[in-house]
């Protein structure tokens, strides 16, 4: 039997990003930036907090310097890849905002074969973010 949180089951969630898995209101975005411990490199921030959930949640911000909406939503989207190849190695109960500084995808999409290395370089920089939690 799983873990019922909201009416969904999160025993066997795996490589998905449901919905109760989002940070939407703003309160939580304001206790996240007045309580939370941020981790930064060169083209992220990460911010994380303790919550009262058996699982995280996730918020992505990208700043308005980077490119237009497309290109912002596209840096979304790579993050969020990024997010759910790596949930389950993270610890639960967490509420985590990565904050976007610079556009790195977009450029390399243009030339296939440099797009996987900085898929890559990306997935890596973020994920020893994640490993410097405590």
């Amino acid at each position: 039997m799983g873990v019922n949180v909201r009416g969904f089951d999160i025993r066997n969630s795996g490589r998905t990003f449901k919905r109760y898995e989002r940070i939407k209101k703003r309160r939580d975005f304001e206790n996240l930036k007045e309580k939370g411990k941020s981790l930064k490199s060169n083209n992220y921030v990460l911010i994380f907090t303790k919550n009262n959930f058996p699982y995280n949640r996730l918020a992505i911000n990208v700043i308005k310097k980077i490119g237009n909406a497309a290109i912002r939503n596209y840096e979304k989207r790579i993050c969020r890849e990024i997010y759910r190849d790596i949930k389950n190695r993270l610890p639960a109960g967490f509420d985590f905002l990565i904050i976007v500084k610079k556009a790195t995808g977009r450029e390399a999409k243009k030339e296939s074969e440099n797009f996987t290395l900085a898929f890559s370089e990306r997935k890596t920089e973020l994920i020893g973010l994640f490993n410097r939690i405590d």
